[in-house]
C-alpha cells in the first residue's frame, strides 16, 4: 500500500478479497469488544484507544493478519494466544487456518479493562 487509508474503514477496503473480510471480522470483533475505543490510523495500521488507554493495532499481511502491541495477559488468556504470539507484543494468525476471532475479542476485551500483568 503505498497511500495510508485515512480512515479504520477504508484501510480494511484497500485490501482485496478473502483478506478484506477477514480484516472486516477482525474490526467488528474489536468494535464489539470496545465500542467507546477512539480510532485512528497510526503506523499505517487501524489504531484504536480503548478506555483503559492502552492501544491496540491490527495489520492485514499476505499470509496473516496481526495484532499488535499485545502485553502478556492474564494466566488464561496467555495460554490461549500463546500458539499466536510471535515477538514482542505481536500475535499473528495465519490466513491458511481458521481465524479465532472470538479469541481477538477476549484479548480487547481484557486489555480495555486494564488486564496486563506487564504494564
Amino acid at each position: 500500500m503505498a497511500d495510508v487509508p485515512a480512515t479504520v474503514d477504508r484501510y480494511v477496503e484497500s485490501f482485496e478479497s478473502p483478506i478484506r473480510e477477514v480484516l472486516a471480522e477482525v474490526l467488528r470483533r474489536v468494535r464489539a469488544a470496545a465500542p467507546d475505543a477512539a480510532e485512528a490510523i497510526r503506523y499505517g495500521m487501524p489504531a484504536f484507544r480503548l478506555a483503559s488507554g492502552h492501544p491496540v493495532y491490527f495489520a492485514g499481511w499476505k499470509q496473516h493478519v496481526s495484532l499488535h502491541d499485545i502485553p502478556t495477559l492474564s494466566d488464561d488468556l496467555e495460554r490461549a494466544i500463546a500458539p499466536f504470539r510471535s515477538g514482542k507484543d505481536t500475535l499473528k494468525f495465519r490466513y491458511s487456518t481458521t481465524i479465532p476471532y472470538e479469541l481477538v475479542e477476549r484479548v480487547v476485551t481484557e486489555l480495555g479493562r486494564g488486564g496486563s500483568m506487564s504494564g
